[in-house]
């Protein structure tokens, strides 16, 4: 049985999972993994906030040298096909193997054309209201983007669902570690805000550093 496992922070949590492959050097040999992450501060990645999180050689060819594949989070909703930093990275990761995570479709077939080497997962960041539990609406939606990727990432809330089992099992990747509370009304805005925030790519962390920064100069 082949067992399919994608793991957060490629490079984020470098760390911690380099330590933990060395440690445990035959699950790769059992298991088919795949790291992702959002990096270089991507206007197109999404799910998470930018952080300054860049990828090292070293990192890529540990993954690589333990056939690990990486996955790219490009979950943006809105997407600027003439990105620098997202064809470099493109460019850089297009190999057997790695894959592309994300929602908007000019991009997925823009991938598809130009480095035809991923393969795509739709992102469960993609979803907006759903119906709990499913409905025929809820099916349909499933079944139209089946041709279209080689994943998708159904919402939590219907991977138990009875009606799940009319879509086809081996297009599903589960997610299960949403944070999110469930069936929440505010899911897709949720996102939509990252989003936006990776685009113009504030720092309010910075900000709120810098003016403690102050703060605690002039108290001393």
């Amino acid at each position: 049985m082949n067992i399919e496992v994608n793991i957060g922070g490629a490079f984020s949590q470098k760390e911690f999972l380099l330590r933990y492959f060395l440690a445990n050097k035959d699950i790769t040999k059992e298991m088919q993994i795949t790291v992702y992450d959002g990096v270089n501060t991507c206007p197109w990645n999404g799910g998470r906030i930018n952080r300054n999180i860049q990828y090292t050689d070293d990192v890529i060819n540990f993954y690589y040298r333990n056939n690990i594949s990486i996955a790219l989070t490009f979950t943006n909703n809105v997407i600027s096909l003439d990105d620098p930093t997202g064809n470099h990275l493109l460019n850089k990761f297009h190999r057997p193997g790695n894959k592309i995570i994300s929602i908007n479709t000019e991009l997925r077939d823009y991938i598809r054309d130009k480095f035809p080497l991923y393969q795509h997962t739709r992102s469960i960041t993609g979803f907006g209201k759903i119906n709990v539990p499913m409905q025929d609406v809820d099916v349909q939606m499933y079944k139209d983007l089946e041709p279209y990727y080689d994943y998708i990432v159904p919402r939590t809330e219907h991977t138990f669902d009875t009606r799940f089992s009319e879509l086809n099992p081996i297009k599903y990747e589960i997610m299960v570690n949403d944070t999110c509370i469930y069936n929440c009304p505010y899911y897709t805005q949720h996102f939509q805000a990252i989003a936006e925030q990776n685009r113009l790519y504030k720092k309010p962390w910075e900000d709120d550093t810098s003016r403690n920064d102050k703060h605690r100069g002039v108290l001393d």
